[in-house]
């Protein structure tokens, strides 16, 4: 037999203050979407979470809720005093599966946790494919290795804000704010698609491979330019190149860009934005000779009265010798009066044949609607993928369209601006 103790053991441990260091954690918001003043720490992998799951190292918080991933989770930069909202990021072949984390080590310096995808969907190809992730991350890096069993298209995205300038270069998909540099560096070059998100995939690929989701934080300073997009980011060194020049015409830059050949008159600098009167025609003395996007913010001040079919024009062009003479057989966007009713935007973009890869015509209600429309600010973007075709969005008219056939880019040179029977001068404010 034995005796029965008539007192009870305790053991008691004394907790050093720098229990919390390290830059990888783990929290349990508690109740969904809750403050982070009352989100606790977690250290044990067999934790079973109340509210949502917080997962961070240094510079990357990724929040995922225990609901569906389409809807489950946010990315943040909280590299500064306060965590910057980036966007979504998951799995879209799975989108519709339930979240299900399961954590096997929570380590100041390492965290790691898998989880299980096989609720597929008919857009991506994934009905009766599955996926078991791995997720490890550092206080530097985030890294999810895919087992694929199966094959189908999408994989994992990165649903950004709006409005934020996505460039690819080299298997890098970065996405740029005004804080940071993010997106995804892919294992496998497949095709992607970055117009606006971020998706890993378009065509349907069933090799084992891995991700790496990034965030860079930055400061992107308006000091006569924003250098920001078009990165080169080595997966071997992490070296980045700016290749690309951004103006906000904050400062006067207007000696940065100069007069094309052709031109009747020369552009001007005016408070926040850059001057270009008819006949005129200007190109940037710096930047990327081949940038995969290009947008404007334009306005015309003070337009009236009635403009002749194809009249108050002006194009970008992406090829061929900087003039400003009237030519068709260049890489080119235009824009234009059309026809003689003055209440319709001709929108053309062509290919250096001279042919029409998109063509649209927006009618507006009359002409004093289609005038308020010239007279405000509004923004075009276009977009050379990676399939060779094009993508333009003018976002105040809904318009977002992809050409179906492909334009080649040889002999592309920096971007130039052309002007024809101008109405009023083209005011360009970003």
């Amino acid at each position: 037999g034995f005796l029965l103790p008539d007192k009870r053991a305790r053991v008691a441990f004394d907790v050093a203050a720098e229990y919390d260091v390290g830059e990888c954690k783990v929290f349990d918001t508690i109740t969904t979407d809750s403050e982070e003043s009352t989100w606790i720490q977690v250290f044990n992998p067999e934790h079973d979470f109340a509210g949502d799951i917080v997962v961070q190292n240094s510079m990357f918080r990724w929040v995922i809720k225990q609901t569906a991933w389409k809807d489950a989770t946010k990315v943040y930069n909280i590299s500064g005093s306060a965590p910057v909202e980036i966007g979504k990021l998951y799995n879209k072949a799975f989108g519709d599966d339930s979240v299900a984390l399961k954590f096997k080590e929570i380590k100041p310096n390492y965290l790691k946790f898998t989880f299980e995808l096989d609720t597929g969907n008919a857009t991506s190809e994934s009905t009766n494919a599955k996926e078991i992730d791995t997720v490890e991350i550092t206080p530097f890096n985030v890294v999810i290795d895919k087992d694929v069993i199966g094959s189908y298209k999408n994989h994992y995205t990165f649903e950004s804000t709006p409005d934020v300038m996505i460039e690819y270069e080299n298997g890098v998909i970065a996405g740029i704010d005004s804080n940071s540099v993010y997106g995804l560096i892919k294992s496998v070059d497949v095709t992607s698609s970055y117009d606006g998100d971020i998706i890993e995939t378009t065509g349907s690929e069933s090799s084992d491979s891995y991700v790496v989701p990034f965030v860079i934080p930055c400061e992107i300073t308006s000091y006569l330019y924003k250098q920001a997009a078009d990165l080169v980011i080595s997966k071997d060194n992490n070296d980045i190149e700016r290749k690309f020049w951004k103006d906000d015409f904050s400062v006067d830059s207007s000696s940065q860009y100069e007069t094309v050949s052709g031109s009747t008159s020369t552009h001007s600098y005016d408070t926040d934005h850059i001057v270009i009167p008819n006949g005129t025609g200007i190109q940037l003395k710096h930047g990327d000779v081949a940038p995969k996007k290009f947008s404007m913010t334009v306005k015309q001040t003070d337009v009236t009265g009635s403009m002749s079919n194809g009249g108050n024009q002006f194009q970008v062009r992406f090829t061929g010798t900087p003039s400003n003479t009237v030519k068709w057989t260049d890489v080119l966007i235009r824009f234009f009066n059309a026809g003689a009713d003055n209440n319709r935007l001709g929108i053309e973009v062509k290919d250096d044949t001279g042919s029409n890869i998109i063509n649209r015509t927006y009618t507006f209600a009359d002409t004093a609607t289609y005038h308020a429309f010239l007279n405000s600010k509004w923004r075009f973007e276009i977009t050379f993928r990676e399939d060779s075709k094009v993508n333009l969005s003018i976002p105040l008219l809904g318009i977002n369209v992809t050409s179906e056939r492909t334009i080649s880019l040889s002999g592309q040179v920096r971007p130039y601006i052309t002007t024809y029977q101008l109405r009023k001068p083209l005011e360009i404010y970003e």
